[in-house]
């Protein structure tokens, strides 16, 4: 009895390691993605913002023809803030919420850029 108990430990233990050597590839991928989309989105951030905090009232004019306030850039960058330290953290699916909501922020919908007005009017 003492001789099948000591291999059933050992088959558990040899099957064991194979299955959480298979999720460390996936975990090292999912943490690989979300510092991907989080770098995305800061250099868009970036890109828009050129690296600086704006006025809350001062405007952005993009390429596309948007027109985005300051304040939405700068809670967009606590945003990009928040999704780096959950990715860090291995909170990927948090991560993905913040990267998400800074997205929509810096890419509103057609609808909130017919409701924004622009500057001066």
């Amino acid at each position: 009895m003492q001789r099948s108990a000591y291999g059933l430990i050992v088959l558990l233990t040899l099957t064991a390691i194979p299955l959480s050597a298979g999720a460390a590839p996936a975990q090292a991928d999912r943490q690989a993605n979300c510092i991907a989309s989080v770098d995305a989105i800061r250099a868009e951030w970036r890109n828009l913002s050129h690296s600086s905090s704006l006025k809350p009232s001062q405007h952005i004019a993009t390429g596309d023809g948007r027109w985005l306030a300051g304040s939405q850039l700068n809670y967009a960058h606590i945003l990009i803030g928040r999704a780096d330290n959950a990715c860090e953290a291995g909170e990927v699916k948090q991560a993905r919420s913040y990267v998400d909501e800074a997205n929509n922020l810096l890419n509103p919908a057609p609808s909130a850029i017919m409701l924004a007005t622009r500057p001066g009017n």
